[in-house]
């Protein structure tokens, strides 16, 4: 089953709404609800790290959730 959730997101002290759409599956006795949040980090006010020791960084990452549920 696929929903979507709105809520929001803080990140580095500021917040913004998103929508991410949610899979869920029953595995057993437990509802499983996995996703991923593509995030570009300057939107949040993150900088890329920029240091002599660092090779590369990108200016953006995923945020990964999983949820179990159980009685």
């Amino acid at each position: 089953m696929s929903v979507e959730a709105t809520g929001t997101l803080t990140i580095h002290g500021i917040t913004k709404t998103v929508t991410m759409p949610l899979d869920a599956q029953l595995t057993g006795d437990t509802i499983v609800v996995v996703r991923s949040l593509d995030i570009v980090f300057a939107d949040y006010g993150v900088e890329v790290p920029s240091a002599p020791i660092v090779v590369s960084a990108e200016d953006n990452g995923q945020l990964e959730l999983q949820l179990f549920f159980s009685r």
